[in-house]
């Protein structure tokens, strides 16, 4: 048997980042080996030390699908603006307290805003 390693060997190749395979492929074989036969009948004795190929196992991951690949795509982008991400924040946080103090000023000088005129309807006998 001469094993021809680009048709039989295993491999993965891997996103460097979040570690998701991209693509990959596993492949084995078993095989039995049949060490020196004695005390047998002729037709036996031929399989004297061979090894006999048993069976063969493939699986081949092509390519991933669509949603995976455009999450991936999604954390690669995200991975790129990341060192940016608490700049954007603190400055969302002083826009939005600005906007609650502005808010919070405007409802002072407007005068306390009295409750919505809601009566409860009045219980009439029948």
């Amino acid at each position: 048997m001469k094993p021809n390693r680009e048709e039989q060997h295993s491999y993965a190749i891997v996103d460097p980042f979040f570690g998701i395979p991209l693509d990959q492929c596993a492949r084995t074989q078993t095989n039995l080996a049949i060490p020196t036969l004695t005390n047998y009948p002729a037709e036996f004795k031929r399989f004297s030390d061979m090894i006999i190929p048993m069976f063969w196992i493939e699986y081949h991951q092509k390519e991933l699908p669509t949603y995976i690949v455009r999450t991936l795509q999604a954390f690669h982008v995200t991975r790129s603006i990341e060192p940016y991400l608490p700049y954007v924040l603190y400055l969302s946080f002083l826009l939005l307290l600005t906007v609650a103090f502005r808010e919070a000023a405007r409802y002072k000088m407007q005068g306390r805003i009295s409750p919505a005129k809601y009566t409860k309807p009045k219980l009439t006998s029948l």
